[in-house]
């Protein structure tokens, strides 16, 4: 489980996400990768710890049952990982969006030095890219310059309530099926 925000154009957020089951449809953009490439040097300019995920495209290439080359072009996205014992703040830059994630792990002061982070992550994206910024916990675009507050508390409520959502999420594993009557 994670708090998710989705940052696109204003055109493409009126549209209906029909492809949003599809890695990045249709052939590869020269200029659009290099937007993407640019845009996650400045992440990475931005936080050194940063770091492309390395896909391993011949082990995705076997699994799926494609080409290589096949598997190259469907997942061409660039996802920004910490290091391992990080905040666990995730980017993945698509080529018409960018999600950025973060775990439920964090409260109080870590909570709010964790947003303040994506917060210039944000800033940085909005910028560079035109985009803007979608809050789907609060089903709201983000004011980078008001709603900062308002976030972490979502968040950090959230956070508060995980201990019960794990135990019913447990409780519910251990269920036995309806149809198990015995």
């Amino acid at each position: 489980m994670s708090y998710d925000v989705y940052l696109t154009s204003r055109k493409n957020l009126e549209k209906e996400r029909g492809e949003a089951d599809v890695l990045n449809p249709g052939p590869a953009s020269p200029a659009t990768e290099e937007r993407k490439r640019a845009l996650s040097e400045r992440l990475m300019a931005e936080n050194p710890e940063l770091q492309p995920y390395p896909f391993g495209y011949a082990e995705i290439a076997r699994i799926d049952g494609i080409s290589e080359a096949e598997a190259r072009e469907r997942y061409r996205h660039i996802e920004l990982d910490g290091k391992d014992d990080g905040n666990g703040i995730q980017i993945t830059i698509f080529d018409d969006h960018v999600d950025i994630t973060v775990p439920y792990w964090h409260a109080g002061a870590a909570a709010q030095s964790t947003f303040e982070e994506i917060w210039r992550y944000l800033r940085i994206i909005e910028r560079e890219m035109g985009y803007v910024t979608y809050d789907g916990q609060l089903d709201k675009l983000l004011d980078l310059s008001g709603d900062f507050a308002a976030v972490v508390a979502r968040y950090e409520g959230v956070v508060a309530q995980m201990p019960e959502i794990l135990a019913s999420v447990e409780s519910q594993r251990k269920r036995k099926p309806w149809w198990k009557f015995w």
